[in-house]
C-alpha cells in the first residue's frame, strides 16, 4: 500500500473502486469489494486534496512540494496523463470537488481562496474566504457551492457555513451555527449538511436553514465529517484515531424543545489521525488515516454505544493510582473532575487556552 499518510480516499461508483492520495506522492486505485490493488500513478510531492469526476475518468489533486509551485492538475485516472493545469492558487490546495454533473471543479487553497474551474480547466471565478478551506462541496443539482467563510474583527474572527451560487459565486446563505466549523459535508439527497468544529458539530436542514448544534459527544479533535445520502446518519473522524457514528433515523432533530439524541457508536480506526471519512452507501463508511490505512466499515455492525463523558480532552491527570477521580482539561480550557465510580463530572474552573494544554494534580486531590 501507501508508504506515507493517506490524506484522502474516494469511492468511485462507476468503477466500484477506491481512489486514494498520499504523502508518498502516489495515487492508488483499489477494488472496493476485495481491496485488491488495481493501479498506481506516480505524481509528486505530498498530495493533500483529491477529487474524482462523476464518470470516473478524471481526477484532480493538489501537489504540495518543498520547492517551486504547488501545482493543481486535472489528470486521466487510468494513465495519469495531465489533461489541464488548474491555475490561480499561490499556495497548497487542501480540498477539491467535482460538481455532480461534471461541469465544474472547486479547489480550496490553504488560508486563501476557493477557485471555481470549468471541467476543461478554465478559471471561472474566485472566492476569498480567509479560512483554511479544508473542504468544499457542491449541491446535488450543482447549482450551489458550500464552504467555510472566516469573518469578523481582529481578535474575534469566526468561521461560518456559507453557500454561493454556481457559476455566479453570489453568496446565498451564511449560518453562524454557534460554533466555528472547519470541515463540512452535504447529503446526497440535497436536503442536509453537516459542519464540524474542533469538538462539536451542527446538522443543518438546507431547505429551511434550521440547524441543531451537538456538543459534549466527541472525545478527540474532529478532523473530518460525513453525512449519509438521506441525512439520517453522520460520522466524524478524530485526531485520536476514533470514528464516531450517529444514526438519527426516526428522530426529528429539529423539533422544538430538547431532543434526546442517541449516543454515538465509537470505533478505533487507527492510532493516528483519521484524515477522511465518507459514506459509500447509506450504511457503509470509507475512512483513511495517517498510518496509511484505508478501510470500509459496515455501520449496521456498530452495536455497542460507548458512553461519552466529556468534551474533547487535551490532558488528564490523577493525584495517585488509587484515587477515584480523574481531572480533565478540555479544548475549551475547562477543568473538570470525573468520578470514575459514578462517571459524574463536576466543573471546577475555566483557564485561558494555551498551546500546551497540560494539567497536573497535587497529592490528596487538593
Amino acid at each position: 500500500g501507501h508508504q506515507g499518510a493517506v490524506r484522502e480516499a474516494r469511492y468511485v461508483p462507476s468503477r466500484n473502486e477506491i481512489v486514494s492520495s498520499s504523502d508518498d506522492g502516489t495515487i492508488r486505485r483499489w477494488d472496493a469489494d476485495t481491496g485488491a490493488p488495481l493501479g498506481l500513478l506516480e505524481v509528486t510531492g505530498r498530495l493533500d486534496a483529491l477529487a474524482v469526476s462523476p464518470d470516473g475518468e478524471w481526477f484532480v489533486t493538489g501537489e504540495n512540494v518543498s520547492e517551486g509551485i504547488n501545482a493543481v492538475r486535472l489528470r486521466d485516472l487510468t494513465s495519469g496523463a495531465v489533461i489541464a493545469e488548474l491555475t490561480g492558487h499561490e499556495y497548497s490546495v487542501d480540498s477539491a470537488a467535482f460538481s455532480p454533473d461534471g461541469r465544474w471543479i472547486a479547489t480550496g487553497g490553504r488560508y486563501q481562496d476557493i477557485l471555481l474551474h470549468s471541467s476543461d480547466g478554465g478559471l471561472a471565478g474566485r472566492l476569498t474566504t480567509g479560512s483554511r478551506n479544508e473542504t468544499v462541496a457542491f449541491s446535488k443539482d450543482a447549482k450551489v457551492l458550500a464552504g467555510v467563510l472566516r469573518s469578523g474583527s481582529e481578535g474575534d474572527r469566526r468561521q461560518k457555513f456559507v453557500t454561493w451560487s454556481v457559476p455566479q459565486l453570489v453568496q446565498q446563505s451564511e449560518l453562524s451555527l454557534g460554533l466555528s466549523p472547519s470541515v463540512i459535508a452535504l447529503s446526497g439527497d440535497g436536503h442536509w449538511a453537516a459542519a464540524a468544529g474542533q469538538d462539536d458539530f451542527a446538522v443543518i436542514h438546507l431547505d429551511s436553514q434550521r440547524w441543531i448544534r451537538i456538543e459534549d459527544k466527541v472525545r478527540g479533535r474532529i478532523r473530518c465529517v460525513a453525512i449519509s445520502h438521506s441525512g439520517e446518519q453522520l460520522a466524524v473522524g478524530c485526531d485520536n484515531g476514533a470514528l464516531c457514528h450517529w444514526n438519527f433515523a426516526g428522530i426529528d432533530i429539529l423539533e422544538n424543545g430538547p431532543v434526546e439524541l442517541p449516543q454515538p457508536h465509537v470505533i478505533a480506526v487507527s492510532r493516528q489521525k483519521v484524515t477522511s471519512v465518507s459514506f459509500i452507501q447509506e450504511h457503509s463508511l470509507l475512512t483513511s488515516s495517517e498510518d496509511g490505512s484505508i478501510q470500509i466499515w459496515n455501520a449496521d455492525a456498530f452495536r455497542v454505544p460507548i458512553r461519552t463523558v466529556t468534551f474533547a480532552t487535551d490532558a488528564m491527570a490523577r493525584s495517585c493510582d488509587g484515587s477515584k477521580y480523574v481531572y480533565l482539561r478540555n479544548l475549551r480550557g475547562e477543568i473538570e473532575r470525573l468520578n470514575l465510580t459514578t462517571l459524574r463530572r463536576d466543573p471546577l474552573k475555566r483557564v485561558p487556552i494555551d498551546r500546551y494544554g497540560k494539567i497536573a494534580v497535587s497529592p490528596g486531590d487538593r
